[in-house]
């Protein structure tokens, strides 16, 4: 946990930043996923899964899901030179043997997370 100056304190995770900023004298949370160079609100269904899973779980979901996005968006891409191939080819070597060592941590995809909120969601507003 990291304070400044402006009275906010901050959790920075691998594509996670949580603020924590004190209003008068009430404290507020806020969320970015930093899956780029811009933060964004975290969704509400991520928040939930880190309520129960905590941010670490919810750190090596993203991580995991983004890397394994951009290995077949790699393995997808046509090179044109013998360079390029074997530029993909060692981004390729360096995606998977990542996405090794996050599957040691049993990550779940984040497709997987959110397709359990929607069923909770609707379970709790249907029944």
């Amino acid at each position: 946990m990291f304070s400044f100056a402006d009275d906010t304190d901050n959790i920075i995770l691998p594509r996670i930043k949580v603020e924590k900023r004190k209003i008068d004298t009430k404290y507020f949370y806020e969320m970015y996923n930093y899956s780029s160079d811009i933060g964004m609100p975290i969704e509400d269904w991520l928040i939930d899964f880190a309520l129960d899973n905590g941010l670490v779980t919810l750190s090596d979901a993203m991580c995991y899901t983004f890397a394994v996005k951009k290995l077949e968006k790699t393995r997808r891409r046509k090179p044109k030179t013998d360079q390029e191939e074997e530029r993909k080819q060692t981004e390729i070597d360096n995606l998977t043997n990542k996405i090794k060592k996050l599957k040691l941590k049993n990550p779940i995809n984040l497709n997987q997370i959110k397709h359990e909120y929607i069923q909770k969601t609707t379970r709790t507003t249907t029944g």
